[in-house]
């Protein structure tokens, strides 16, 4: 398969396939020389042809806002969706569009420290792809996981199109720190879509 890369007129990346004579043969574009915005979705959509299981989240309307996530799924290994920033150690982890981690926000104080979604834990939920479907399951955390507006108890099977939100809104009050935007205070709301697992 032969894979090449060009710009249309309208400046958004097209793709072009087309089968060599030895299909056992991947010529992949350099990503690297693609521009930035455009790289990780087109990794996903060549995962996506060659049939390899990856989970993208966008986020959704209401949510606190974050970059489009393109997680690669290896068999029954678990991957933890939570806050850069573990609350109980202080360590952070590097959240990257390829991993599960969402990276904090400034706060309003200018010399602040980065402020974490108030409704995301560090260990919030997890996911896994079993070989055929990809499942989610919330890990205790304090303000729970949804999936299309119902919280879940157990494990669920994930769908394209379905939105998960890891935890709900917090209301401002009284005693909400001057320091804490609008966006902290809203819980991580995302849309999944699944490439190279089975629609059964």
């Amino acid at each position: 398969m032969v894979l090449s890369y060009k710009r249309g007129p309208s400046l958004k990346p097209q793709i072009q396939f087309s089968l060599s004579r030895d299909p056992q043969r991947y010529i992949y574009p350099n990503l690297y020389s693609i521009p930035h915005p455009h790289r990780q979705r087109l990794h996903f959509m060549i995962m996506s042809v060659m049939g390899s299981p990856m989970l993208s989240l966008t986020a959704a309307v209401g949510s606190f806002p974050f970059q489009t996530k393109y997680i690669p799924m290896s068999r029954d290994v678990r991957i933890k969706l939570g806050a850069e920033v573990d609350a109980d150690s202080g360590q952070t982890r590097s959240a990257t569009q390829t991993n599960g981690w969402f990276a904090p926000q400034r706060s309003r104080v200018a010399e602040g420290s980065p402020v974490s979604p108030l409704p995301l834990s560090s260990s919030h939920s997890e996911f896994w792809w079993d070989g055929q479907q990809v499942y989610i399951r919330d890990l205790d955390s304090p303000f729970g996981t949804y999936v299309n507006d119902v919280k879940i108890k157990k494990a669920v099977v994930l769908s394209s199109g379905d939105i998960i939100s890891l935890g709900s809104k917090i209301s401002r009050n009284a005693n909400t720190p001057s320091y804490i935007t609008d966006d902290h205070l809203k819980p991580v709301i995302a849309k999944v879509t699944l490439a190279g697992v089975s629609s059964s």
